[in-house]
């Protein structure tokens, strides 16, 4: 589970004003909701993202993993339990544990099953020497005399860092206006 605690990273005003409520606590469920619905939205969909922005989604899983938990009266954290979550913000890089190459689907079909998925015989791999870390490409024919690429093969993927769990200043701007609301009160 990769999570943030984020009251931690609030200015001094911020936390005067924070220290100074007997009850923060609709305040915090606010600016939680609020954190993840800026996250969430940043969050752009399609093929790929420049390094440093925030990951590309294909499906909403990803979005819908990030969530934020209240602890106690003092702060919340955020983050995801979605496996992916860490390798996306922090970057690195991914080998295969129990095979031996990684399968990077190329179309939407391959992206809904596994190679060994495929009925035998359906896949055919053509090797590649001259990509250090791409062992080959699998295809499966297609119409009489066509090819599809479907799989390429790599010995180790390198994931570039796309963080996505960080607190934007309008983010802190509006947790202050609710929290001179909640003082106001």
């Amino acid at each position: 589970m990769l999570t943030g605690r984020v009251t931690d990273e609030a200015s001094p005003a911020i936390r005067r004003m924070f220290r100074a409520l007997n009850d923060p606590s609709r305040a915090l469920d606010d600016f939680g909701n609020r954190v993840v619905r800026s996250i969430v939205t940043r969050m752009p969909r399609g093929q790929d993202a420049e390094k440093g922005q925030p990951p590309v989604v294909r499906s909403g899983k990803f979005r819908a993993g990030v969530t934020y938990e209240r602890l106690g009266k003092r702060g919340i954290d955020v983050g995801t339990n979605d496996v992916r979550g860490r390798i996306l913000h922090e970057g690195g890089i991914i080998r295969p544990r129990r095979a031996k190459a990684l399968a990077i689907p190329l179309n939407r079909e391959a992206r809904k099953r596994g190679p060994r998925e495929w009925p035998q015989g359906a896949l055919f791999l053509i090797r590649s020497d001259d990509k250090p870390d791409t062992v080959g490409v699998l295809f499966r024919k297609k119409g009489r005399d066509g090819v599809e690429p479907m799989y390429v093969l790599r010995g180790k993927v390198t994931i570039q860092p796309h963080p996505w769990l960080e607190v934007t200043d309008e983010d802190w701007a509006y947790f202050a206006g609710r929290l001179s609301q909640e003082l106001g009160r």
